[in-house]
């Protein structure tokens, strides 16, 4: 059986995909993972500005003060809700960019693939045709003992 021996170029192929796929994991993992400290300054700064609306009323007594503080905190919900569909929009849009980079490099080693297949079935066909070309021809170099180094001692 013939060895395939990968050359330099595959090695740093091979070294290149594997780093592309670290970067890739951690890039993923980044996605859905943790809030940043900006994010939480905000959520904090939300919940805070929320509460301290709903307590205002409780202090500084009239329907005016009241529905002023319902109207601000409904307001805030309001903004944070935006605030939340623009961050999904954000995630959305580059989860949409990883899978379809990763798409492209699917599609790109399927036809690295497809090309080495091609290359390995036809070296297997130049091996077959130079073994039927031996076996017909000269008998392969051979004293029949299917060594092919011409010692017959056994």
């Amino acid at each position: 059986m013939t060895e395939i021996n990968p050359d330099k170029e595959d090695i740093e192929a091979i070294k290149h995909f594997l780093e592309e796929r670290e970067k890739i994991k951690r890039i993923v993992g980044r996605i859905g993972g943790k809030p940043t400290r900006y994010e939480r300054i905000i959520n904090a700064t939300f919940f805070v500005l929320l509460v301290i609306s709903f307590i205002i009323p409780l202090i500084f007594h009239g329907q005016t003060m009241r529905l002023l503080s319902i109207e601000f905190g409904v307001l805030l919900i309001s903004l944070k809700i935006l605030y939340s569909l623009a961050n999904e929009a954000k995630v959305a849009h580059f989860q949409f960019w990883i899978l379809s980079t990763i798409e492209w490099r699917l599609h790109d080693m399927n036809n690295k693939i497809t090309e080495i297949a091609d290359e390995l079935k036809r070296r297997i066909d130049e091996i077959d045709s130079d073994r039927r070309e031996g076996k017909d021809g000269e008998g392969g170099g051979g004293d029949g003992n299917g060594r092919g180094d011409g010692d017959s001692s056994g």
